[in-house]
């Protein structure tokens, strides 16, 4: 798994302080989300998403980042994992007690070649 060099996020990058899709995640006991791809255009403004930022509240539920599940990351109180959007397939295992995360994005007034909507396994 490539690490996330932060020196040289892009300059014009800004954090969607209105929580578009992000904002306070809660699973329930037993729920999980599938392993996909999340949108890298804004569909209201076609800003490019270019960073992900989870930080993990509560509860259970590996967080995958890999098409495979080949690589995980146990959720802790108060840890906050960063990962590049584009290509990041991700999900969460199921879990055995509620889960909350919060979850920002990073965006760029920008459009870049070849991004996609959101993409499910």
């Amino acid at each position: 798994m490539a690490t996330l060099d932060i020196d040289n996020l892009s300059p014009d990058a800004f954090p969607d302080l209105s929580f578009h899709a992000g904002g306070m995640h809660t699973l329930p006991p037993g729920g999980f989300l599938a392993r996909h791809k999340d949108a890298e255009i804004h569909p209201l403004t076609g800003w490019s998403r270019i960073l992900n930022a989870i930080l993990f509240i509560e509860g259970a539920g590996d967080l995958y980042l890999d098409k495979d599940g080949n690589y995980s990351i146990h959720p802790v109180p108060g840890r906050l994992v960063l990962f590049e959007t584009r290509g990041a397939w991700h999900g969460v295992d199921k879990t055995s007690e509620t889960r909350k995360s919060l979850a920002v994005y990073w965006w760029a007034d920008r459009q870049e070649q070849g991004a996609e909507r959101a993409v499910f396994q």
